[in-house]
């Protein structure tokens, strides 16, 4: 018995060849998109003619016809395409159709993507044809120019470290080597044939067209969509201690919550809202739905504006985020002296102790006329003092049970 129970283990354990399940790829016209959502030109792609491409009215928007190979991921029931085996330029003209059937003939251009603020930093731009060249050539220059800035700097400071080995005396006699430059933010990226398209809003069908006739597999249903609500006030709020992880105050309805004693860093900004579902099909034309929504896509910092919270009036300033010296880990935000050292443009708000357990009322008047900025309205709820006591207290219910074992075994130990 015991032999055919290891018989049946070997067996059980024997490694057999295994084979991945290879899906079949199919060639076909797949569409890169560079969809504006109202901050950042994000990538995305249309893989199959069933699918509704999404854009927001209005804006530059960037559009690729490349041939590649695409396949079905059963696992996250979607399409796919394998860029990497296959990603050649579709050649042809776009055709654009509008719901009356006028068309409009689309021919590529070279375009880049000009991230000002550096990829992520919140808005981007796209240029074409001459200006396209203007502005990486320009980037170029400006990326070396600094690269010879750094190679200055780490040349003196291995120099200055050098002479502080070798005569430490003499060292101190010279001056410090210069510190490193600031990278600059600003990003272009490599020219690229692409579509442009800056369309109103409308049903269209679009199609790449090649020697008079439909290339296969390339007609899509476009959607260009406006706001359902605009021009509204969002607020952006950014508490000291947390600068990073900021909040939304969208809704005119939506309340800000604040500690007494605490400082807040408030921006204002234009804003437009969309159907949920319509900015998640931007994004990704496979999405699934969302529920039915808006989504508030923020346009703008408003400035020329002054903030009034109860008694307090603030102007927005340059502000800048410094890391706590010493073993207090952490960073404080202070005013920068020149705007071109501002990392944050806002008004600061410091909440009264006094104020403890009350509403703020805070709104927006315009700097010239005095006259209130409509929507710009919020609540500032201010924590209780009782209020942190439930909390501590809430927070520590999960370690009674390891204390209550903490006081029991010193109690037996104790006891022997």
């Amino acid at each position: 018995m015991r032999a055919l129970l290891l018989l049946a283990l070997a067996l059980i354990t024997a490694p057999f060849p295994a084979r991945a399940i290879e899906p079949e790829q199919v060639e076909r016209i797949a569409y890169r998109l560079s969809s504006f959502d109202g901050a950042e030109h994000g990538p995305a792609a249309s893989l199959s003619a069933g699918e509704e491409i999404v854009l927001l009215a209005d804006t530059v928007n960037i559009i690729d016809p490349r041939q590649t190979l695409v396949y079905y991921w059963p696992l996250s029931r979607s399409f796919r395409a394998d860029w990497d085996r296959l990603d050649v330029e579709a050649a042809g003209e776009l055709e654009i159709a509008d719901e009356e059937g006028d068309a409009r003939t689309l021919r590529r251009e070279s375009v880049v993507t000009v991230y000002p603020a550096g990829v992520g930093g919140g808005f981007s731009l796209m240029m074409a044809g001459a200006e396209a060249e203007k502005a990486r050539r320009s980037y170029e220059q400006i990326q070396s120019a600094f690269n010879r800035a750094l190679s200055e700097a780490t040349r003196a400071r291995i120099a200055h470290e050098r002479l502080l080995r070798d005569n430490p005396a003499e060292a101190r006699k010279r001056p410090p080597p210069p510190p490193d430059p600031v990278p600059p933010p600003l990003f272009v990226s490599e020219p690229r044939s692409a579509f442009v398209l800056n369309l109103p809003a409308g049903d269209y069908r679009l199609r790449l067209k090649r020697d008079g006739r439909i290339v296969e597999g390339s007609e899509r249903r476009l959607r260009v969509v406006s706001p359902i609500a605009s021009g509204s006030v969002t607020w952006q709020v950014i508490p000291e201690e947390r600068w990073t992880r900021r909040l939304a105050a969208e809704h005119p309805e939506s309340a800000i919550y604040a500690a007494p004693g605490a400082t807040l860093y408030l921006v204002p900004f234009r804003a437009d809202a969309y159907r949920a579902a319509d900015i998640a099909r931007l994004k990704d034309p496979q999405a699934p739905l969302p529920p039915p929504g808006e989504q508030w896509i923020v346009r703008e910092p408003l400035t020329g504006t002054r903030l009034l919270a109860g008694d307090v009036e603030a102007e927005l300033k340059p502000y800048r985020v410094v890391q706590r010296p010493g073993a207090a880990l952490g960073y404080r935000i202070e005013e920068a002296s020149a705007p071109q050292e501002a990392e944050l443009f806002a008004f600061a708000l410091g909440i009264p102790d006094e104020l403890a357990g009350k509403d703020l009322r805070l709104g927006l008047v315009d700097a010239g006329t005095g006259e209130p900025v409509p929507g710009a309205g919020r609540t500032i709820r201010i924590l209780a003092a009782e209020r942190y006591w439930l909390a501590w207290c809430t927070a520590a219910l999960p370690l009674l049970p390891a204390l209550f074992l903490f006081l029991g075994r010193r109690r037996r130990s104790g006891a022997g």
